[in-house]
């Protein structure tokens, strides 16, 4: 039995056609959604439909030939529409206008020829929206007739999109009465309009094309009746002498549409009746005499009284991701309208532009699913990857080995920016798979499939949906309408048998009678066994992070016991460093033991220094620790840049090694130093057992992005006795609050609706939009990092542990100097104590001063990530702390509000341009941002960007903000906290919690200071 029952059975389809799908045709244990966690959102929404909970959910299908012809597309639609109902029609295009193919289901007709274009053209005469499609013309007078074909569906709201501020036209939606009169209007005519004859014109339809008579026509141009054109000419067709005359329905025989919205900034008007409606007409009149055009980009019919799937179909034939990222009026429009679910299928244009690299084809899918979460943010979204494809004609026919790029791409990319795909490259038989297809008749041209291929292609995707739903505890338990699946479709391990339907049948009527028990033991086969399992498994994409809900229940139920038994040093100390290993084995897997081995080594040599007097031995033991804790680091983080910058330098093609990076490597390695550091220098004794080492090494609130705890400050509190008093549980929760708000409503929106997006393609964007993402990304790592590091010692500080400072409003430093006293506060003084010192400090003379401030702050460049961006961005600081040592050792600077306020806005500044180097990907991109802020910002731009990232900009205002809160707004806040009962301060917590779920998107983002 094949995939979907089907053996070369025959599979009727819901319009009475027969589609016979061979046998090993397709591979059916590819037929799932990956990521399905990605669209729960939308199969929520699904259930909620099911239960009568919700009246619609909204799916776009945006692609390319593929989608545009409506094979694919309109076969999934009657199944979903089949399955959960039929919401309406959805999204537009008058495809026969624009002369080219697209569904038959909505018909179009004009009075007059309109001129159309699609994104995918290289060369557009006018932009694209909506549709991924426009047509236009400059006729003075038009009238599109759009009619349902299908009796049984109807619409009364209608949204029309155009060009923006596109206001010539008196316009007007409305529906012609029965018997309804015509009469002649004329409208005058501009002085003089010219047409260039094009291939294929004649005098009849470019008078069509321009309300003019043929006669006139050949009278403006000195023509006789026999007279030819050729392509190329320059014709006059209105002069001004002769007003064009229009036949037109009388206003009074139309019942016109009520205006319900209009958005002329985007090109948007919706129209609204009291009734269904299956046809209406669009009328415009030109305003005035000046030669304008009147652009469409597309139109959404909605029924208000149906309720199910609304399935839009939004293709163009021959588009790339590219093509619709080029015109930011598609997703401006596209934001105007309702969604719950996403799915592209694009990719196969891709395959065929050797030109086109890998890098850009990512970076464009990147920039398309960031401007679809800036519209959307809580849609779901499904990448489908493009089927495989032969290249070259006849029987030079061959493999495109293009299509194994672009799909591990697009597979690359869904695990990247957390979306859903369906894998139709591996369902269709994968390598060389449309030969097959091509012989069974279900190819055309080994790249497109013939109309049943696209029905096979849709049902596939169906029934992966339909897997996802139930999967997710969906309450589907019917078989798909229009597909026969007999045994098909899985629930828990049972199969949709007559016999299973049955008896599910039986047990829905003895509930809605009453008749089930009332009591009766839980149903253990329907626990989703696979989610619990999951929360006790590694996986590589959700590490858990603070700002996550399980970290939440799983901190709560930690916390329970912990409170309990914390007095017992022995249980404290073996409970947290298990559930601080777990931690770390749900951020980095396996690499658990890495931490453990550091942890054997440095607490046995430790111990071996502290003990022996030699003094030689001492510093081979000391040798001994740092190479074994920088080799590591060394091997995992440095590796691949040392090969790349080999190859860089000698023209090598040495290839990357496979190295995971374990999370937090960084850090936890900085601290075991120290503690090796401290035991030589004598400044502390060693852990009292290895028990407590391992505590201090693993401590979770600061395991993985710091603050850096020095062992001298840490373990003498292991074995002190706890103790939790009002006052600190009061400071804990408000650095936990802060933290939360800082992190998940002030970094993660500003990075995904806007830093993130304008980082990845600057080219895209103006030099205001590129400085303000320069501004952004200060306050976006800052919030990020400050906030995790808030949270850090708010739950250490629960625990009844003391962490360090990390950051003291450092964007109010008046020098650089200051700045590196007030951000990440844990790294600078440890570079400090145990780099520039050791290296001989300032003692050694100016020069060997500057040389070891140098080098302190290249190293600490290099500490933050494998690049030469980092080692740039280090040396920035490194210079300017340079200069203002010696500034400030030959001139006294006069402190006052003037120096005070220069000094902080140029050190701002030049940390800003320091973190162009610090976020870029590369040293290209960071010169593409700069240029772009110096040679393309204009005064004209501001308003404009402003109005359109209002809430981006508003949170970036907050988070500086944050920087001017008086200590005393603060400590106000501490002591209304601190007076509220427990319920109250539980209360304080879910709300932000609420906040939290309310701003951020489906996602927890990680840290940005986990990739360090």
């Amino acid at each position: 039995m094949g995939l979907l029952g089907w053996s070369f059975s025959t599979v009727a389809h819901p319009s009475d056609h027969e589609v016979k799908v061979p046998s090993g045709l397709l591979n059916e244990a590819a037929d799932s959604i990956g990521n399905a966690q990605y669209i729960r959102p939308f199969l929520k929404k699904l259930s909620g439909l099911e239960a009568d909970q919700r009246d619609k959910v909204r799916v776009f299908h945006i692609g390319d030939s593929h989608i545009q012809a409506d094979f694919f597309s309109g076969e999934v639609r009657n199944l979903m529409q089949g399955t959960f109902g039929d919401g309406g029609w959805g999204a537009s295009f008058p495809y026969r206008l624009s002369h080219t193919n697209g569904p038959s289901a909505v018909k179009y007709s004009s009075n007059i020829r309109w001129k159309g274009k699609r994104n995918s053209l290289r060369k557009p005469v006018q932009e694209t929206g909506v549709s991924g499609h426009s047509i236009k013309s400059t006729s003075d007078f038009y009238q599109i007739n759009l009619k349902l074909q299908d009796s049984l569906r109807h619409f009364d709201r209608l949204w029309v999109f155009a060009k923006p501020s596109d206001r010539a036209y008196d316009f007007k939606v409305g529906v012609a009465k029965a018997q309804a009169a015509t009469e002649k209007k004329y409208i005058a005519a501009p002085t003089k309009v010219y047409h260039k004859v094009r291939s294929g014109d004649n005098l009849s339809s470019i008078a069509k094309k321009y309300g003019v008579r043929v006669s006139h026509l050949q009278q403006w141009n000195g023509m006789g009746r026999k007279t030819m054109i050729r392509a190329g000419q320059k014709l006059v067709v209105k002069n001004g002498d002769q007003p064009s005359a229009v036949s037109r329905l009388k206003s009074d025989d139309v019942v016109w549409a009520k205006v319900k919205a209009q958005h002329f900034g985007v090109g948007m008007q919706v129209f609204s009746w009291d009734s269904p409606q299956q046809a209406c007409l669009l009328q415009g009149f030109k305003k005035n005499t000046q030669q304008q055009e009147s652009v469409f980009t597309g139109f959404y019919l909605e029924d208000s009284q149906a309720k199910g799937i609304v399935y839009s179909m939004l293709g163009a034939n021959g588009a790339q991701f590219r093509d619709y990222n080029r015109y930011p009026l598609f997703f401006e429009q596209l934001g105007q309208l309702p969604s719950d679910l996403y799915v592209l299928s694009m990719g196969t244009n891709e395959c065929f532009d050797p030109s086109y690299t890998m890098v850009e084809y990512k970076d464009d899918m990147r920039h398309f699913i960031g401007q679809i979460r800036k519209y959307h943010p809580e849609a779901s979204i499904i990448l489908t990857t493009p089927a495989d494809s032969y290249i070259g004609r006849g029987s030079k026919k061959r493999y495109n080995p293009r299509v194994k790029a672009v799909h591990d791409a697009m597979l690359q990319i869904s695990n990247e920016q957390r979306v859903a795909y369906w894998d139709w490259w591996a369902v269709m038989g994968g390598e060389n798979g449309i030969r097959a297809w091509k012989k069974a008749g279900y190819s055309r041209d080994y790249v497109h499939f013939s109309a049943g291929g696209y029905r096979i292609q849709a049902r596939c995707f169906y029934q992966a949906m339909i897997r996802a739903y139930e999967q997710s505890g969906g309450e589907l338990l019917l078989p798909p309408k229009g597909l026969d699946v007999k045994d098909a479709m899985p629930i828990d391990g049972q199969y949709l048998t007559p016999e299973f339907l049955q008896k599910i049948r039986k047990e829905q009527v003895a509930e809605d009678k009453g008749e089930a028990a009332l009591f009766s033991l839980p149903n253990f086969d329907q626990v989703n066994w696979s989610a619990i399992s999951s929360v006790f498994t590694y996986q590589k994409t959700r590490p858990l992070l603070f700002n996550s809900g399980l970290f939440l229940i799983l901190f709560i139920l930690f916390y329970a016991i912990y409170l309990k038994w914390e007095h017992i040093h022995s249980f404290r100390v073996i409970y947290v460093t298990i559930f601080s290993l777990f931690f770390y084995f749900k951020s980095s897997g396996i690499f658990f033991v890495l931490l453990i081995f550091s942890s054997i080594v440095d607490y046995y040599i430790g111990n071996k220094l502290y003990k022996v007097t030699d003094p030689k031995q001492r510093k081979l033991y000391l040798a001994l620790s740092v190479i074994v804790n920088l080799g590591l680091l060394g091997y995992f983080k440095y590796t691949n840049f040392f090969i790349d910058s080999v190859n860089a330098i000698a023209g090598g093609h040495i290839a990357h090694a496979n190295i995971f990076l374990p999370i937090g490597i960084s850090f936890y390695t900085f601290q075991t130093m120290s503690y090796s550091i401290d035991l030589y220098r004598k400044s502390m004794k060693p852990a009292e057992s290895f028990g407590d080492f391992m505590f201090f090494v693993t401590f979770f609130p600061q395991l993985v992005a710091g603050p850096i705890v020095r062992a001298a400050d840490f373990i003498p509190q292991i074995r002190q006795k706890i103790s939790l008093n009002k006052r600190q549980m009061t400071i804990a929760l408000t650095l936990i609050i802060g933290g939360l708000i800082k992190k998940a409503i002030i970094s993660d929106y500003i990075s995904v609706n806007f830093v993130d997006r304008v980082f990845t393609q600057p080219t895209l964007y103006s030099g205001f939009e590129n400085l303000m993402a320069v501004y952004g990304y200060a306050i976006q790592i800052y919030c990020d990092f400050s906030g995790y590091s808030d949270m850090a010692i708010g739950i250490a500080l629960l625990m009844g542990f003391q962490l360090p400072e990390n950051f003291r409003t450092p964007y109010n430093a008046f020098s650089l100097t200051e700045f590196w006293r007030r951000w990440h506060i844990s790294l600078s003084s440890w570079l400090r104590d145990y780099l520039y010192i050791p290296l001989g400090g300032n003692k050694n003379g100016t020069v060997r001063t500057y040389i070891n401030l140098m080098l302190t702050m290249i190293l600490g460049g290099l500490w933050h990530g494998a690049s030469w961006n980092f080692v740039l961005w280090g040396t920035m600081h490194g210079v300017v702390l340079a200069i203002e040592r010696l500034v400030k050792t030959y001139w006294r600077l006069p402190s006052n509000a003037v120096t005070r306020s220069l000094g902080q806005l140029y050190t701002f500044h030049w940390v800003c341009l320091a973190w162009v180097f610090f976020r870029a990907g590369s040293f290209a991109q960071a010169s593409t941002v700069i240029s772009r802020i110096f040679t393309d910002t204009t005064w004209k731009q501001i308003p404009v960007v402003i109005m359109g990232y209002k809430e981006v900009f508003g949170l970036i205002i907050l988070g500086y903000l944050t920087h001017l809160i008086p200590n005393r707004w603060e400590n106000r806040f501490k002591h209304t906290l601190s007076i509220f009962p427990v319920w109250g301060r539980a209360l304080t917590l879910a709300f932000v919690m609420w906040c939290v779920w309310q701003v951020t998107s489906s996602d927890v983002h990680p840290f940005i200071y986990f990739q360090f």
